[in-house]
């Protein structure tokens, strides 16, 4: 499957397409699209707790949750190398597997 570059409408790959949605709904509070109320994640709601072990327990909880419910060419096992970035920014590396692809990847996303 190939998606188009939400900044310059470029075609992106599988991979940088999966990537790339999976910022969007980590990064999108649920309720706030019209047609769509359910769609994103509880993350947004954890962007100005400090980075605690507890909050990275409810970080990667809100991800897995978001994850599995709206993007299902993949399959995340674990979430790694957590960590800010600083300016508001947090990485993470995702693991698991590209259905589409059929393979395991580590997905890095910067949000």
């Amino acid at each position: 499957m190939v998606g188009l570059s939400k900044h310059n409408g470029q075609l992106l790959d599988t991979q940088e397409h999966i990537v790339q949605s999976i910022g969007d709904i980590i990064t999108t509070v649920i309720h706030s699209r019209t047609l769509r109320r359910d769609y994103g994640s509880k993350a947004p709601r954890l962007i100005d707790k400090p980075i605690t072990p507890g909050n990275v327990i409810e970080w990667f909880v809100a991800i897995a949750e978001a994850l599995y419910q709206w993007e299902p060419r993949f399959r995340l096992k674990r979430i790694t190398d957590f960590r800010s970035l600083g300016d508001g920014q947090a990485s993470m590396a995702l693991e698991g597997e590209n259905l589409v692809l059929g393979k395991d990847q580590v997905l890095e996303v910067v949000l």
